[in-house]
């Protein structure tokens, strides 16, 4: 599988909307993309986690700083999860509350609270459709590029836009000089391997380079 859709997924790269995060998901989003977003682990929720285990910042300044810098904010749920765990939709989030350490998280933190976090700021919550059926793993190194977002679901592919981790980290340097914008996207990226392995029971541990 890995090597017949290699040579094709340069071709589905397009402009990627820096203004709007989803997750690393394949399934279908319920909502209309009008624009192509960025892809990374749980969306903004692994930007948190990235500034609280590489610098030390606790949940709520993480929040503050990304909120204040102007990074979008955005979360998923499922249309079929009830609305007593809808946080857990998110596979990323449902790891931060079950077993952080296998996505190099400092704490366990409630997915519902998260949930809570987005709205209460006015961040984009979107409804994924279906189950997972996902085939391979890619990460996107090429700048300002990702996925067609359509293309996704049809392929069965995670995909994460590590450039677009060390793009955001930019932004918050300008807050904190101590971000290394490198350092964070080799953080994102270990992140989203360990979740993919994770969420698939290793059943997807090779990842297509897109450079």
């Amino acid at each position: 599988m890995t090597k017949s859709i290699y040579p094709d997924l340069k071709n589905l790269l397009v402009p990627a909307d820096v203004f709007r995060i989803v997750c690393i998901d394949e399934r279908q989003i319920e909502e209309d993309n009008k624009t192509n977003p960025v892809n990374l682990p749980g969306a903004t929720y692994c930007l948190v986690d990235a500034l609280k285990v590489l610098y030390r910042y606790s949940e709520n300044d993480a929040w503050d700083v990304l909120k204040k810098v102007g990074i979008p904010i955005t979360t998923h749920i499922d249309n079929h999860i009830s609305s007593e765990h809808e946080g857990l939709g998110c596979g990323y989030a449902m790891l931060v509350e079950t077993n952080p350490k296998k996505v190099f998280a400092v704490e366990p933190i409630k997915s519902v609270v998260r949930l809570l976090k987005v709205n209460c700021v006015g961040g984009e919550v979107l409804h994924y459709l279906n189950n997972h059926q996902a085939k391979a793993a890619v990460i996107n190194y090429k700048q300002g590029t990702s996925i067609d977002q359509d293309e996704l679901p049809i392929l069965g592919l995670f995909s994460c836009d590590v450039w677009a981790a060390k793009y955001y980290a930019q932004f918050i340097k300008q807050y904190d000089e101590k971000i290394d914008p490198q350092k964070f996207a080799d953080h994102i990226e270990k992140v989203f391997i360990s979740t993919v392995k994770t969420l698939t029971k290793n059943k997807i541990n090779r990842f297509i380079r897109l450079k």
